[in-house]
């Protein structure tokens, strides 16, 4: 809710905090759905995985909505 608020305000600050909200949570439910049924190895190994293409496509969206929050304040 708090990158959608950002989004309609045109604010920076709160799409990066929700940003890292939201990242926080998917972290919290990675480790509290699959750790007990997964090897640890491969817990880590999925999970390093799903949180670098998480962080790449969150940083691709973050970097265009601030772009376009700064050509739209001039």
């Amino acid at each position: 809710g708090l990158i959608v608020f950002g989004v309609r305000v045109r604010t920076g600050a709160y799409v990066n905090l929700g940003v890292v909200f939201f990242l926080a949570l998917v972290v919290s439910r990675y480790f509290d759905q699959y750790w007990e049924y997964l090897p640890r190895s491969l817990f880590f190994i999925f999970g390093g995985v799903l949180l670098l293409g998480l962080g790449y496509v969150l940083e691709k969206k973050r970097r265009q909505w601030i772009a376009k929050f700064s050509q739209e304040a001039v």
